[in-house]
């Protein structure tokens, strides 16, 4: 059989990895050699460096060799070198993509041992709330480095060694497994997706034969690991605590790494029987470990179904508040939904499916495992992505057979599909008067012959059958009604709903010299088979000298939904250096961007500068950035006091919104978190990716409790854009800048109305901005700039330069050439101290 759609779909998870395969009835999971459909992601690297992946992997990492293994490395994809594990005894170091790689490798092993295929191509599975340098580390494992990521300077890996590899959000996965071939229409679903390392909320809508993500949020650091640690550090270590007297026993002491280890195996093992039966189960560790003097340790807890009620509590309640903003962002509520679709293995945890009831109201859906389910439905995905092996017309086409291009949809709503292609014959054969049939396999149901013409062209129509996936052979004849053989030798389709174009995970764009994050594609923007689409224009703030590499502009790419360009998630620096270009490039030149995103969540970055009219591919490494722990301490320190400051002018101000948001904050405990990871992170690499994560919510959250105390102050401005702008488009401004301000009004009232400090800011800005390009247009604003400029010339790097300019400045003004006088602003502007540069104590680029 030859296989036209990719069909096998892997959830490559944080703690398990599942492959499964469609076939005539469905998506079914495919078994490991220890007959499991579950492996565990975990790699050990034995004495004789051979490396084994699965469950004993896991028993060695956790438990008896934790030095030469490694598990839950997902978290660490596209990290720098802090994401390395070090094998200890032979000094390998392997990224967390190389180990990714290696649990693909034993997926494909498993297809190759139960089917007698080499697995080439699949689709994989990425959590939604995964960031660029994530999804890039996944597609490295499936394939290997690209030649720009080499260029980069990103380490050269061969990945699984897929020839094509394709990404899917893990909650369109889900969705798919259970409404591929459901009745419903135009109904929302939840999909709560609770795994063992990450969380992810969906809102999914089934209409018009489409399943389309409405919206969705999550979170890389919340998963049912960190209730299984927190069984460890609040309940076994107090008890072995009150036990024995062990030195310096703790989570990042290397000497007791294998103790812990231990405690976290049988930690995990004790809450799924205590979630399973909800009844208390006792841990017995024997030689635990060895105490002071050298004895072994043997350790039993007896754990309740309390201890882990009240351990998952808090993480529950963080995931709900993903639910709640999730919906609250669309305008919806669990009474909107038709049901919520339970995913990973934490939703097994009955605390979790009773807590997830009773707050959104809507029915649970766990009739598929769990557990297997994103596998399932990666693919059902997968059944409907067709190969991408071009047919090379120049190839010599040996033993007869003759190739097909067929064009067909594999997965459609109608019983009655269309199928056409093209019959590409053999050098000095022709298809003319050759006829091609296709004929259901199961009820031998057949098209009738269509006889070809010279072009080899035919468009027929095919029945099909629901409930289940059909297969048409080809048969492809002669004049005489001799069968050829072809290739490909049959064609599938199913009757089913499709997904829609997959969303953008997240907003991505470029930050400013304003700390603006200036958004390119938005989050949920529909991407295109041939790429989505946004572009700006913009200014740069520094100046380039032809042939001087030292001369950068440096824009950072971010990845966030905040207005505030440092409050979202740094994923790669756009970089131009003067070495690029043929001419000097002054301040203030236009640069136009544009940013393509593709449906895998590739991005692409491309520069056009109308002065130099050249265009300019711009690469940029896209790592995951993380600071120093030095960095991070003093961020966490002003976070904190900040949201101190906060808290107390709420209670004075009584602002709802800030009580709101402060209740939030003291909801998910995230002082507490930031605190915890804080220590941890001395020596845990994903604690200090997690403290990365919870800062940055940290300093959103503060951000939402200080705008509510602002908002009579933005009032004010908004009141004195509002004036200011008036004044000057009616002494100076055209009939378009006044139809302009007179759109700008009314959207200012509706920021107004809607409450939103962040809407309401980008209009006050919007209105500035026309302000300033009206004034622009002045002559006499460009001499009273630069006037200005010259008063700050003692402030300026260099003095001897500021001087020329000035003299060049005064020759325009005579000569009454203003863009010449442009021209000196822009440099003089530039010899300016970073800190007087256009609020550079915020700045984030070199573009406004």
């Amino acid at each position: 059989m030859q296989r036209t759609t990719i069909d096998f779909g892997i959830d490559l998870g944080t703690t398990n990895s599942t492959i499964a395969v469609i076939d005539d009835t469905g998506a079914r999971v495919i078994f490991n050699k220890g007959g499991s459909g579950i492996t565990s992601s975990a790699v050990w690297m034995d004495k004789r460096g051979n490396i084994h992946v699965g469950h004993e992997a896991k028993l060695r990492a956790l438990m008896e060799d934790p030095d030469n293994a490694d598990v839950e490395f997902k978290l660490r994809m596209g990290l720098n070198e802090k994401g390395q594990k070090v094998f200890n005894r032979s000094g390998m170091e392997m990224w967390p993509e190389e180990l990714s790689a290696e649990v693909l490798k034993s997926l494909k092993t498993d297809v190759q041992i139960n089917m007698g295929e080499v697995l080439r191509t699949a689709v994989v599975t990425v959590p939604a709330a995964f960031e660029l340098p994530q999804t890039n580390a996944t597609r490295r494992a499936c394939c290997g480095t690209s030649a720009r990521e080499l260029e980069l300077g990103i380490k050269k890996i061969d990945g699984a060694g897929f020839e094509q590899c394709i990404l899917l959000l893990e909650p369109v996965a889900a969705s798919l497994a259970y409404g591929f071939q459901t009745e419903r229409e135009n109904v929302y679903w939840l999909v709560y997706d609770f795994g063992g390392g990450t969380f992810d909320a969906a809102v999914m809508r089934v209409r018009d034969g489409l399943i389309q993500v409405v919206n969705h949020d999550g979170d890389n650091h919340l998963g049912g690991k960190l209730i299984d640690w927190d069984i460890v550090t609040k309940r076994l270590l107090p008890a072995l605590a009150r036990q024995l007297d062990l030195p310096d026993f703790h989570r990042n002491n290397p000497r007791w790494k294998g103790a812990f280890g231990k405690m976290k195996y049988h930690a995990e093992l004790a809450k799924i029987e205590v979630c399973r039966t909800r009844a208390p189960f006792e841990i017995w560790i024997e030689k635990l470990c060895e105490d002071g003097e050298g004895k072994d340790v043997d350790f039993s807890y007896l754990l309740t179904p309390e201890d882990v009620k009240e351990i998952s509590r808090p993480y529950i309640e963080r995931s709900l508040n993903l639910c709640r903003k999730t919906l609250e962002d669309k305008r919806l509520s669990g009474d909107n939904l038709e049901r919520i679709l339970m995913v990973g293995g934490t939703t097994l945890n009955p605390w979790v499916r009773e807590a997830v009831a009773a707050e959104l109201g809507a029915k649970l859906e766990f009739s598929i495992d769990p557990v297997t389910v994103v596998a399932r439905g990666a693919a059902i995905f997968a059944s409907t992505q067709k190969l991408s092996i071009p047919v090379d017309e120049s190839k010599d086409l040996s033993q007869g057979t003759w190739k097909i291009q067929i064009e067909h949809e594999p997965v459609d709503n109608t019983p009655e599909p269309d199928v056409g292609g093209r019959i590409i014959a053999p050098q000095g054969e022709s298809p003319e008067r050759h006829t091609i049939e296709f004929i259901d396999s199961k009820t031998q149901w057949r098209s009738g012959r269509i006889t070809l013409g010279t072009d080899g062209i035919f468009m027929t129509q095919l029945y099909a059958e629901e409930k289940r996936r059909c297969r048409y052979a080809i048969e492809l004849c002669d004049p005489t009604g001799t069968l050829i053989p072809t290739q490909p030798d049959s064609v599938v389709y199913t009757i089913g709903v499709k997904p829609d174009d997959p969303p953008a995970s997240h907003s991505y764009g470029i930050g400013l010299a304003s700390d603006e994050m200036c958004t390119y594609i938005k989050k949920g923007s529909k991407l295109k088979f041939d790429g989505t689409r946004g572009g700006h224009d913009h200014h740069t703030t520094v100046s380039l000298r032809a042939g001087n590499a030292g001369d950068k502009i440096c824009i950072p790419v971010l990845e966030g939904e905040h207005s505030r360009a440092t409050r979202n998630h740094y994923i790669g620096e756009l970089i131009i250096d003067g070495s690029q270009v043929k001419r000097d490039l002054p301040a203030g030149s236009q640069l136009e961007i544009t940013m393509i995103m593709y449906p895998s969540q590739e991005v692409r970055v491309q520069v056009f500068v109308p002065i130099l009219d050249e265009d300019f591919e711009a690469n940029f490494d896209m790592r995951m950035k993380n600071d120093s722990l030095e960095e991070l301490h003093r961020e966490v320190e002003e976070q904190k006091k900040r949201y101190a400051d906060a808290r107390q002018q709420t209670e004075q101000t009584g602002a709802l919104k800030g009580q709101a948001a402060l209740a939030r904050i003291e909801s998910d405990q995230l002082i507490n978190q930031v605190d915890d990871l804080m220590e941890s992170a001395q020596h845990d690499p994903d604690a200090l990716q997690q403290l990365d994560r919870r800062l940055r919510d940290l300093t959103a959250a503060v951000d939402e409790v200080e705008d509510s105390v602002e908002w009579p102050l933005l009032l004010e401005r908004a009141e004195g854009s509002k004036s200011d702008t008036q004044a000057v488009v009616n002494e100076y401004g055209s009939s378009s800048d006044k139809s302009r301000l007179g759109a700008l009004m009314k959207e200012l009232q509706g920021a107004i109305d809607s409450g939103d400090p962040d809407l309401l800011r980008g209009k006050i800005a919007d209105l500035d901005g026309l302000w300033f390009e009206v004034l622009e247009r002045q002559p006499g604003w460009h001499v009273g700039r630069f006037n200005h400029l010259k008063e700050l010339i003692p402030t300026m790097q260099n003095s001897g330069q500021a001087e020329q300019l000035v003299m060049q400045g005064n020759r325009a003004i005579n000569n009454n050439d203003i863009d010449a006088l442009k021209a000196v602003n822009r440099q003089l502007r530039s010899l300016l101290p970073q800190v007087e540069q256009a609020k550079v104590d915020r700045r984030v680029g070199t573009l406004y």
